[in-house]
């Protein structure tokens, strides 16, 4: 039982590490006067999506179950779109 307790808890802490650079993203957008912070934050919730993404894939399944682990993975892709496009897209507004 423990052994799929730290498995999620892999998991989630991921989760947490990308939901804070999401966060520190939005926060930087409320700072419409510095798109080099926000540029910043940009990169760095990229940059912990992909490092995540790294991390959940080689965790690899828990007892042969892909479930949990693949819907953190298409957490990620969500969450790399919506970075990558809907922020990006702000961004353009702003510059």
């Amino acid at each position: 039982m423990q052994d799929a307790i730290d498995y999620n808890d892999k998991l989630i802490a991921e989760e947490s590490l990308v939901i804070d650079r999401i966060n520190d993203l939005d926060n930087a957008m409320a700072d419409w006067d510095n798109p080099a912070g926000i540029q910043a934050a940009l990169d760095a919730a990229n940059a912990q999506i992909d490092k995540s993404t790294k991390v959940l894939e080689d965790m690899g399944a828990f007892d042969g179950n892909n479930d949990f682990i693949n819907a953190c993975l298409e957490l990620f892709k969500v969450f790399k779109s919506q970075v990558n496009d809907e922020y990006v897209e702000q961004l353009g507004i702003i510059n």
